[in-house]
């Protein structure tokens, strides 16, 4: 199981220096990747300040050599095909074929309301921008005639390091996102612990055939919460000090069956229930990201001590 860590490019405890220290940790204690996420305006302003994924990406890349950079996820329907092909692509140049594309379609009515963009067809956009965005990367010259995206015989440059381009990770709770996922993905980012990573896989697996597509051959991605203490308790306790845990969770029995937390044994036996749901890679989010720094940086050195075991 490979193991990357969601890095926080949001809310109180941002800065070019913090997002620099976590990055260089990440990569010098160990994690497969490093994955910033997506909002152009924010809910409350809880989420402020909110750095760019893509220049925050860029940034960790000239600071990283091995290090994978991803996005988890990104709102593709809200931006230019034609654009987000070149800036992603070039991103993958610069980390020399790093780049991990994970896409979803938001939920954040605000957010189309104010770019124009219809919130009501962002399934069907993002559908059709994955399509230009695989002929950007694979064509000498492209072209597509679509209801949401038209261009004829351009020239996207350059081409993405990774061949035929980035793997592709799709987000998002819905029957849609799954067999979106299963059109145009390399990868399926589920949601709700490892309950949800089964519930997908049953998902998957019921559109699979119809669609032509192997469900081996989707990296499937659980993003679980971490919070480590002595005892589960006690680490549960310390997540709910969080206003985004108290704010993302109705009950502290959901927290816990969803989640890493607790001791090293106890977060050992969960990872096993993930694995054994379907998970193959999974995305640490840590408790502590909206409320210090200090304390996200040593949990994040704590949970790599435990790295080897979980190979």
């Amino acid at each position: 199981m490979k193991i990357g860590v969601r890095v926080p490019n949001d809310g109180p405890i941002v800065s070019r220096d913090n997002l620099k220290t976590l990055a260089l940790t990440a990569e010098e204690v160990g994690y497969d990747s490093i994955f910033v996420h997506d909002h152009i305006l924010v809910p409350d302003n809880t989420w402020s300040p909110f750095f760019d994924p893509l220049i925050s990406l860029a940034s960790i890349a000239s600071l990283t050599e091995r290090i994978r950079l991803g996005t988890s996820i990104y709102l593709l329907p809200l931006r230019n095909p034609l654009i987000a092909a070149k800036q992603f692509a070039t991103l993958d140049q610069m980390s020399n074929g790093r780049l991990i594309v994970g896409v979803g379609v938001g939920y954040l009515q605000e957010e189309y309301t104010a770019l124009h963009v219809p919130f009501n067809k962002r399934g069907s956009i993002t559908d059709e921008y994955l399509v230009a965005l695989k002929l950007l990367w694979t064509n000498s010259r492209a072209s597509i005639k679509g209801k949401f995206v038209n261009f004829e015989d351009v020239d996207s440059s350059p081409k993405p390091v990774q061949k035929p381009y980035p793997p592709i990770w799709i987000g998002g709770a819905s029957e849609a996102a799954t067999i979106r996922a299963l059109k145009y993905g390399d990868g399926r980012l589920t949601l709700g612990g490892p309950q949800g990573v089964s519930k997908e896989m049953k998902r998957l697996k019921t559109h699979a055939q119809a669609l032509g597509r192997d469900v081996n051959r989707l990296t499937i991605v659980a993003e679980p919460w971490v919070s480590l203490d002595e005892n589960i308790d006690d680490a549960v306790n310390r997540a709910f000090e969080s206003p985004l845990i108290r704010q993302r969770f109705p009950n502290r029995e959901d927290f816990a069956r969803d989640s890493l937390v607790g001791s090293h044994d106890d977060v050992l036996k969960k990872l096993e229930t993930f694995s054994n749901a379907g998970a193959d890679y999974l995305e640490l989010r840590f408790v502590t990201e909206r409320v210090s720094f200090e304390a996200t940086f040593k949990m994040m050195r704590q949970f790599a001590e435990w790295l080897p075991e979980f190979d």
